[in-house]
């Protein structure tokens, strides 16, 4: 695959849809990747680290069963940092979609941002507006399969997710995050702690209402 057709400013940005399906006017899951349904094993370069989260991916399944669009949402400053390259980024991605589709689970859509105000030269922004806790890749999610943002859902483990869903206005989000009790009050924004996906077939029923 050419990579930088993927780039969309040919940098830092990666917009990526895998899915042939319609979903005009339908509520997506985003989620982010690193420690909320793969394991976090820190500037992730190397598919022999790929560590899937069992119950995590078994709730996208349940997403899939339902055609329910999920969306993947990544921030990716080891890129920025020159720690690893966007193919090394992409054969990560092949092989995580590989372990997936052996359970039958797939994903809809990658966005990733590798700027970062510490960033290499060519990559050093202090507010790149794709960078969660900003709403670029959801924005361009919208753009691309139609979304409805108001009926849509953030699941991650760091409150950057969480705040990046709140700033695209979406409905809620789901935390990974249970001894985190210091997060701000959401106005016309549902946020539910978790330590994990389990639990959540009411989600499923919001999803597609």
């Amino acid at each position: 695959m050419n990579i930088k057709s993927k780039l969309i400013d040919g940098i830092g940005l990666w917009s990526e849809v895998l899915t042939k399906n319609n979903y005009n006017g339908k509520p997506a899951l985003f989620i982010d990747r690193d420690g909320t349904f793969i394991e976090d094993k820190g500037y992730l370069s190397n598919p022999k680290n790929i560590q899937l989260i069992e119950l995590s991916c078994s709730f996208i399944k349940k997403c899939n069963d339902n055609l329910i669009p999920v969306i993947v949402v990544t921030n990716q400053s080891g890129i920025g940092r020159g720690y690893y390259s966007w193919k090394e980024f992409y054969e990560v991605e092949i092989t995580i979609r590989k372990k997936l589709k052996q359970h039958n689970i797939y994903l809809d859509m990658v966005c990733a941002c590798a700027y970062h105000s510490e960033g290499l030269t060519k990559y050093q922004k202090d507010n790149n507006l794709w960078r969660k806790p900003d709403t670029g890749m959801i924005k361009e999610a919208e753009k691309k399969l139609n979304i409805d943002l108001s009926r849509s859902w953030i699941v991650g483990d760091k409150l950057t997710d969480i705040d990046a869903g709140y700033n695209a206005n979406l409905k809620g989000g789901i935390y990974l995050n249970i001894k985190n009790i210091d997060y701000k009050n959401y106005t016309k924004f549902n946020i539910v702690q978790q330590s994990d996906l389990s639990q959540l077939d009411w989600l499923i029923d919001e999803l597609m209402s």
